[in-house]
């Protein structure tokens, strides 16, 4: 699209009036659920406005246009945010999405995506605020070689999407410039300047020899690098047309085509690089990689052992095998794989992210922190090792180290909403602790720092079962933290126990009257069960509380949908 066609269509976006729901319609979810461009912007405005982005929606014949708005560009990672959220909800009546990034005072988006929008056969509907204290999905490392430079990716496991920050669908790392590209990386040049470089220059190849395969190919990776995924897929088919045979055209037609979360074809375009080479290791690392996704755990570390078996020293193959045993929570043989790819790859970002995410499941917490310190030496920007590193020195009992860390983060980016939470949680819990440690308390010192160690686990494990019984045996050893209480309730929303929920934020407040965020999440869960006087009523006590915009927000939708 040029721009004067995203123009054209950015402003129908912003100027389109919607229906507006009345009073009399059932339910503000149900509207969202019929293809209520309103409704749908109310629900996800619910969730990133407190993070500072706003959102308008409208609706073209079934093709649903969502614009999301802030200060700084929006990340392009909340395109897969938004796709789960719709997916969940089970919105009918659109057949295609179109997404565009842009920022305040801007006419013209600095980035679109749009994606075929298919009802799965069963939608769970979740649009909530990210509670507080943030309890944050692990964001597995998967680092892809992008040239000479070692840029990082992060996913995030979708495990609730009712509190958890912006979540990534998980990829596998790949070598987008492999050897056979003709072009090469200046190290003078910013990673999207070497990608529009190496576009420019397999586009200037194309003219001159339309039927250059591996011109096509070099357009194809370029593409990807630059986040381009649909035209990206689009070069490797002409790549692919020209040389049915290319294996590596295939290998990158499957990693894009799991970017767009199109993962059976994913998985048949690996299928097909191994049928031309069956000793193909990159093919079966990918294959690896969409078995995961798509839970196909055993079949994907049988194709993650077939790599290393055909490449001994593949770290990116050892790597992905650590993560699927991560997945099955064989926890010990995931570290020894990421031990194995270390040892091939000292400086594999990645490889010492993933192993400090295992670790920190295990409640190896100073190991962890070693971990995630070396991933700092070889990455200093990346927010989600200094939040990681902060959960893990929390756990430790380690406050003030922790907030420095979590401060790292926000100094990387103020939007990171985990991060800015985080220290709130730490200061309560540092408090309590000093006051333990005034008193010469050592069996209740003992018990928070037990009941803690299972409250951070939380935060690296990724099974949602999982999670939900780090909680308990947190509040099993110490009744009275009100932050597992809360962050319980969370998971128990995301498994549509809505009652639970209820009792769990009815425990935190038991605790503390004044808890605002067990009062806002208790109204968004009686929302869910259409109690809608009760829900009110829970906001008004989360403002007395101490107001905030999510739950000022959340009250004044109510009130209007009650016509009040």
């Amino acid at each position: 699209m040029n721009k004067e066609d995203q123009l054209t269509e950015t402003r129908a976006l912003d100027h389109q009036t919607p229906s507006t729901p009345t009073s009399t319609q059932s339910s503000w979810k149900e509207l969202a659920r019929q293809g209520n461009p309103k409704a749908i912007a109310s629900l996800l405005n619910r969730s990133l406005q407190p993070k500072g982005i706003t959102v308008k929606v409208a609706l073209d014949q079934r093709c649903l246009q969502v614009m999301l708005i802030s200060a700084q560009v929006p990340s392009i990672e909340l395109v897969k945010v938004i796709r789960d959220r719709l997916n969940r909800l089970g919105v009918e009546s659109i057949e295609q999405v179109k997404i565009y990034g842009k920022q305040v005072d801007e006419d013209i988006p600095d980035w679109h995506q749009e994606f075929e929008f298919v009802l799965p056969s069963l939608a769970k509907e979740t649009f909530a605020e990210p509670v507080n204290p943030p309890t944050r999905t692990p964001r597995l490392k998967l680092t892809a070689v992008k040239l000479s430079t070692v840029v990082v990716l992060v996913a995030i496991t979708l495990v609730g999407i009712s509190y958890f920050a912006p979540q990534i669908t998980e990829v596998f790392e790949a070598n987008i410039f492999p050897k056979s590209s003709s072009y090469q990386s200046s190290p003078n040049l910013e990673p999207s300047a070497q990608y529009q470089a190496a576009l420019s220059a397999a586009e200037q190849a194309i003219q001159a020899n339309p039927n250059n395969h591996q011109a096509w190919y070099n357009k194809a990776q370029a593409l990807s690098n630059l986040e381009r995924y649909p035209e990206a897929l689009a070069a490797y088919d002409k790549a692919l047309q020209l040389n049915p045979n290319y294996i590596q055209a295939w290998s990158g037609r499957s990693l894009t085509l799991r970017q767009l979360d199109r993962f059976d074809e994913a998985l048949l375009a690996a299928n097909k690089a191994l049928q031309i080479n069956p000793n193909f290791a990159e093919g079966w690392k990918d294959k690896c990689g969409v078995l995961w996704t798509l839970k196909r755990h055993q079949e994907a570390i049988t194709a993650c052992e077939k790599a290393v078996q055909l490449q001994p020293n593949f770290p990116q193959a050892w790597s992905n095998r650590g993560l699927v045993l991560a997945s099955l929570k064989r926890y010990e043989e995931a570290l020894a794989s990421f031990d194995k790819a270390l040892q091939v790859k000292p400086d594999y970002v990645g490889a010492w992210y993933n192993q400090g995410r295992v670790l920190g499941s295990l409640q190896r917490f100073e190991e962890a922190v070693a971990s995630f310190d070396k991933a700092l030496q070889l990455e200093p920007n990346d927010q989600y090792a200094w939040d990681y590193r902060g959960d893990a020195l929390a756990g430790m009992q380690q406050y003030q180290e922790a907030i420095d860390s979590y401060a790292k983060a926000t100094q990387i980016d103020p939007t990171y909403q985990n991060a800015v939470n985080a220290p709130i949680v730490v200061e309560r819990k540092w408090r309590e602790y000093k006051k333990a440690i005034a008193s010469d308390d050592l069996v209740l010192q003992t018990k928070l720092q037990q009941s803690d160690s299972w409250y951070y686990r939380a935060a690296f494990v990724s099974d949602t079962q999982d999670i939900l019984a780090s909680y308990d045996k947190a509040l099993q050893i110490n009744p009275d933290n009100i932050d597992a209480w809360n962050n319980r309730g969370g998971i128990l929303r995301d498994l549509g126990r809505y009652e639970e929920e209820i009792a769990a934020y009815d425990q935190a407040i038991q605790i503390n009257p004044k808890f605002g965020w067990a009062w806002y999440n208790r109204g968004l869960a009686l929302e869910e069960l259409g109690r809608d006087e009760e829900a009110l009523d829970s906001y008004d006590k989360a403002i007395q509380s101490g107001s905030f915009p999510a739950v000022e927000r959340a009250r004044e939708d109510l009130r209007r949908r009650l016509g009040k």
